[in-house]
């Protein structure tokens, strides 16, 4: 007694799902390597992330099993339904990574816009992933940053567009003019920003990212020199 929970059940090749049947149908089941039946009642609760109705189209799916576990459904929709909780599902994941609120950082505006803007075929897991990889690249400068993206997430980051126009990021912009900061910070954050997108691009060579920025070495030197007091700090 009790309750089942099968993930992935538009996974089951057809053979098992005629057996999976007959312990839901008749309730009764053997035990690997036993000749006697048992029987056995409990609430069975399944998951997919295929659409079982088209998998009856496509004869992977029995109907008789279909119409036996479909009693109650419920959809839950991609992430790419319900953007709003790409935010808090980030920073939910940012928590779980940085238990130490000493040490934990917050994600800059322009990353969470990336975040919101891009496609997540894998839903859920392929966010937490990206924050994940984040984390590992996390160098302890306060803040997860575009910086951070690793070259495979680096690739998608096409639509520059999308992302300056993208509301969270304008939202935040808003939020830091009502809370007193004024252009000349705002300027410097995005700034240091685009320095360390530009270090992060030439290997961390002060000189390669002064040219890709058309800014002096001692620019960057400076920069370099203040995020390691922040370090240390």
């Amino acid at each position: 007694q009790g309750s089942l929970f099968l993930d992935e059940i538009g996974e089951l090749p057809l053979h098992l799902q005629a057996e999976l049947l007959r312990v839901v149908q008749e309730g009764t089941y053997k035990r690997i390597g036993s000749n006697h039946w048992k029987q056995t009642q409990f609430r069975l609760i399944s998951a997919t992330n295929r659409d079982l109705l088209q998998c009856l189209q496509n004869h992977t799916f029995r109907p008789d099993l279909y119409y036996r576990i479909s009693t109650w459904v419920c959809q839950i929709p991609s992430l790419k339904e319900r953007l709003e909780d790409i935010p808090l599902l980030a920073d939910l994941f940012v928590r779980q990574l940085f238990p130490d609120t000493r040490h934990r950082p917050y994600i800059d505006p322009w990353l969470m816009s990336y975040l919101c803007a891009r496609n997540y075929p894998g839903n859920v897991r392929e966010l937490k992933q990206i924050i994940t990889r984040l984390a590992g690249r996390y160098t302890g400068s306060g803040m997860l940053t575009l910086a951070d993206l690793p070259p495979c997430d680096r690739l998608l980051l096409t639509d520059h567009q999308s992302i300056m126009n993208h509301p969270q990021l304008s939202h935040w912009i808003r939020n830091a003019i009502q809370e007193g900061q004024g252009l000349k910070n705002l300027i410097a954050m995005y700034s240091d920003l685009a320095k360390s997108i530009a270090l992060d691009e030439s290997g961390g060579n002060i000189q390669a990212a002064a040219e890709l920025l058309q800014v002096s070495d001692r620019t960057m030197q400076l920069f370099c020199s203040g995020k390691l007091q922040g370090a240390r700090a």
